[in-house]
């Protein structure tokens, strides 16, 4: 699940800038939630931390 975008750097600090737009980089950053059982109650708690992740991708991290 997309999460949100952020700016990419060189080694030295410095932004990488897109040759041609003229911007900073950006990369995708995502969320992955799996459940290790294929049990029902596995899975629903993996969709509920999905749910939780998408309305607050910042403090999950």
């Amino acid at each position: 699940m997309f999460s949100h975008y952020e700016p990419i750097f060189d080694k030295s600090g410095k932004a990488v800038i897109d040759s041609k737009t003229g911007k900073q980089k950006q990369k995708h950053v995502y969320g992955l939630f799996t459940c290790d059982e294929p049990e029902q109650s596995d899975k629903q708690t993996a969709e509920v931390m999905a749910v939780q992740f998408d309305m607050y991708p910042l403090k999950m991290k």
